[in-house]
């Protein structure tokens, strides 16, 4: 494996292990045994890994959100899509922080964020697709708000809780199925139940 590869996975492993400012050039390179100068080499600041890091997630993010779209939006596909996001969230877990504090400089520093611009638009094209298909009854502040909630619910669902990932991404997955269920429709709330029982089985 070349360096860069092991610089960005020993500096995830840190971040999930001990969070990301626990995650510094110097406690990489020990773990690696390199010189702080080698690293700096492939990355010349720790903002560099955090971006390549943030960058691959959302790229594999995008892609699946894309393919969604493609084969078309249901019920049962869009909570899956949603649990294979919390699946890859506790993968990055180290980087909730960080990817918290991105979020909020694209609302008031950086409106420009491509991160979250571009899963934004994902999201509400995969609303949209649900209430076209007869899944959801929408009106447009209630496709503003189910963004909004979508996003601050992947940034946040871990924040309060501790113990095994299973039992943590099922508490997750019944908590955004409750809040959408509010806008669902008879064809929408059946759709629900039976991926909360496939999930149960």
């Amino acid at each position: 494996m070349i360096l860069s590869e092991q610089i960005l996975n020993e500096a995830l492993r840190l971040a999930n292990d001990k969070g990301w400012r626990s995650a510094g050039v110097r406690e990489i390179s020990r773990e690696l045994d390199i010189s702080p100068g080698n690293l700096s080499y492939h990355f010349a600041r720790k903002e560099e890994i955090l971006k390549e890091l943030l960058g691959r997630m959302y790229r594999t993010r995008d892609e699946w959100m894309e393919d969604l779209l493609l084969r078309g939006a249901d019920i049962a596909a869009v909570m899956g899509l949603i649990h294979k996001l919390m699946l890859q969230d506790w993968e990055f877990r180290g980087l909730s922080e960080p990817r918290y504090n991105f979020y909020l400089r694209k609302n008031t520093l950086n409106p420009q964020d491509p991160f979250q611009d571009i899963e934004d638009d994902r999201l509400r094209l995969i609303f949209v697709s649900l209430s076209e298909n007869g899944y959801l009854t929408l009106q447009e502040e209630d496709l503003d708000f189910l963004v909004s909630y979508t996003r601050m619910f992947l940034l946040c669902w871990m924040s309060e809780r501790h113990g095994a990932a299973g039992e943590n991404l099922r508490k997750g997955i019944y908590q955004f199925a409750q809040q959408l269920y509010y806008f669902t429709n008879d064809a929408g709330h059946s759709e629900i139940n039976s991926y909360l029982e496939y999930l149960d089985d």
